[in-house]
């Protein structure tokens, strides 16, 4: 199958009330075109399209009908996408043919139904930015399904010649003045999970198909914008609702970017690299107490209600559920805020066109160029050296080391995650996966006790004497449970330490 066109855009979730300034800004001035549009979308009832990460849809524009299949790929900006024109609103089998989708569907074609469809009025303008000639589109609109609907509220950029740097260059200069908010589902995503009732579902991380072809470049490109994907996500659903596992999600999210960063970092070797590092964990920051204080009232807390009826208990949860608000309210205020659409669409353009991507540098054109495969063998090598180094000596060691062991082993199970699809040997991981998994939640446990201890009496606003006594019993309660976790973390250290690197 030959190469098909590419599709390269950025999609944007906007207000309605946003429309007139991005239609009016000085750089997308033009002849506007207005079309009503309506897509069908189809699968299969096991939803094979969508779990290969193919979409399908018939779209009718008025006076005609165009079939498409695209991939999406989460966090990509760059899609591979198939058109044909067809004659009716229903699947045209031998233009699918064509396509990526007949190989997923195997034979199966004929199961496909219709799922869900989109109607739209779109508002859009040709222009020229930089030497690119750009479309800039605003859909208004409902995605609906048998089941529920949604309102769809959306700015396209997309890239119809030129450089993708141009394409980031215009959606900078249209942020300065609206804050719109970049966007990774697809409306395919979105109907996937209207459909199946998981609108409000946190995002958990996707699996990253990776190619023994792939370079170190190519791969970081598809591990970091899967991460951005998740983040974005889990901002936009902690926008909605005050979902503690999107909060928790949105945080995983960061993580796994920063640890996609460092493992590739001897390759990311530009200005913008430690400027990016430095936002990312501003914005963990701004949402750390919010999950530090959740932490705090399922475990310590709840357990302390459990045990006894101390009195103190019912001032200390109220002060916990105001405390908690507040940390919300920070944590909403970072999402929502100019900086954070600003830090996405700036992480977003680095990852496809930063400095790093380019130059005549010989040695980082090298790293670049470096097969995914032989980069993951020495990156998992090192973060393993680096977990075993420092689980040596677990049970003598104090808090802060027992923390920084947790935090290298869990780059390793995030790297092993990223590195999944080049893996030969399944079962290995997965019982290596399990062996670290065991202890890292263990340290985990280990490290809400201090944290707990440390912080709590801070973020929690705890300044009355009695509340702040019962929580140290509460606190006191849980520190019990030190020495037998210790104990568990040091004997699943050393299962850790027996097993074997499957990836040799």
């Amino acid at each position: 199958m030959s190469d098909p066109p590419t599709e390269t855009e950025l999609k944007f979730l906007i207000a309605p009330e946003q429309v007139g300034d991005l239609l009016s800004h000085r750089l997308v001035k033009g002849r506007m075109k207005k079309v009503r549009l309506r897509s069908i979308y189809f699968d299969t009832p096991d939803n094979d399209l969508g779990k290969a990460g193919i979409s399908l849809r018939v779209r009718s524009t008025g006076h005609a009908f165009v079939q498409t299949v695209k991939t999406t790929k989460a966090g990509a900006s760059r899609r591979g996408e198939w058109e044909s024109s067809v004659k009716r609103e229903a699947v045209d089998h031998a233009a699918l043919a064509r396509t990526p989708a007949a190989e997923v569907l195997n034979g199966n074609a004929g199961s496909l139904l219709p799922i869900f469809s989109t109607t739209l009025e779109r508002r859009s303008r040709l222009v020229r930015y930089e030497g690119a000639q750009i479309e800039v589109s605003v859909d208004h609109g409902e995605l609906s399904s048998e089941e529920a609907s949604e309102p769809i509220e959306e700015l396209e950029l997309e890239l119809k010649t030129g450089e993708i740097s141009s394409l980031f260059g215009l959606a900078h200069e249209l942020c300065r003045t609206t804050p719109i908010r970049l966007s990774f589902d697809s409306k395919a995503e979105r109907g996937h999970r209207l459909k199946d009732g998981a609108a409000a579902d946190p995002r958990k991380a996707q699996s990253v198909e990776l190619s023994a072809a792939m370079s170190s470049m190519e791969a970081f490109q598809a591990i970091a914008s899967a991460c951005l994907a998740q983040i974005t996500s889990n901002a936009e659903l902690l926008r909605r609702i005050r979902r503690p596992e999107a909060l928790h999600q949105l945080r995983i999210g960061l993580r796994r970017l920063r640890t996609a960063t460092s493992l590739f970092k001897t390759m990311l070797a530009d200005d913008e690299c430690d400027t990016i590092g430095q936002a990312l964990k501003w914005l963990s920051g701004e949402l750390d107490s919010a999950r530090d204080i959740e932490v705090f009232g399922n475990t310590t807390f709840l357990n302390a209600t459990k045990e006894s009826a101390t009195m103190g208990l019912p001032e200390l949860g109220r002060h916990l559920l105001k405390a908690k608000r507040k940390a919300y309210d920070r944590a909403l205020a970072a999402v929502e805020s100019e900086r954070y659409a600003t830090l996405v669409l700036q992480v977003a353009a680095w990852i496809e066109a930063g400095a790093w991507t380019q130059g005549e540098n010989p040695v980082l054109a090298h790293l670049r160029s470096v097969p995914v495969t032989e980069h993951r063998i020495a990156a998992l090598d090192h973060l393993r050296h680096a977990v075993r180094k420092r689980g040596r000596t677990l049970e003598r060691v104090d808090p802060k080391a027992r923390h920084k062991l947790r935090i290298r082993a869990k780059r390793l199970r995030y790297a092993i995650e990223f590195f999944s699809s080049l893996s030969a040997h399944h079962k290995r991981e997965a019982k290596f996966l399990a062996t670290l998994k065991t202890m890292q939640d263990q340290l985990g446990e280990l490290n809400d006790i201090v944290v707990a201890r440390e912080r709590l009496l801070i973020e929690g606003s705890l300044k009355d004497p009695a509340v702040a006594f019962t929580a140290g019993r509460a606190i006191g309660r849980r520190e019990r449970d030190e020495p037998r976790l210790i104990h568990a973390a040091t004997k699943s250290y050393r299962a850790f330490d027996k097993a074997a690197p499957f990836w040799r």
